[in-house]
């Protein structure tokens, strides 16, 4: 299936937030102290400290993640969809599967590079904590592109 405009929109911005919070960390990364927050609890406390290289694994994780997601796109067949796919269903179940894993991408982006910027910048002026609105957003991030897509499915 070709790609849409708004695909492609969506992708490159995704792309683009990693590749931001990238330079981000490269840049910053020799003003860091040794020693970082690298975990926080629900309410965005950090309950576990390490070095500061850690900050490459988060990002490294989401760059990985976009990087599977947006490969596995290009095979919506492959996906596991909630309804059946008929010839006449095909190509609508697989759009809204790909508009969906495209948002869900865009999400995962938006998370992992908040996580790393929050940290640099944490790790910088001494604090140790993140913004207490981080996980009710991340969970709405990450959980509404799902519900649109079975929403929309379940029209078929």
């Amino acid at each position: 299936m070709p790609l849409s405009k708004s695909g492609i929109a969506v992708d490159a911005v995704s792309a683009l937030i990693l590749c931001c919070s990238w330079l981000c960390l490269l840049l910053s990364y020799s003003k860091l102290p040794e020693t970082i927050p690298t975990h926080f609890d629900l309410t965005g406390g950090a309950d576990a400290f390490g070095e500061k290289v850690q900050l490459f694994y988060v990002l490294s994780i989401g760059t990985i993640f976009f990087i599977g997601i947006y490969i596995l796109n290009f095979f919506p067949h492959k996906l596991n969809l909630v309804t059946s796919v008929t010839e006449e269903s095909a190509v609508y179940q697989y759009t809204i599967a790909q508009n969906a894993m495209r948002f869900i991408n865009l999400a995962l982006a938006i998370t992992f590079s908040y996580l790393s910027a929050k940290s640099v910048y944490n790790a910088l002026n001494g604090a140790v904590n993140l913004d207490p609105w981080m996980t009710p957003a991340i969970l709405v991030l990450l959980f509404a592109p799902l519900v649109y897509y079975f929403m929309q499915s379940a029209k078929c």
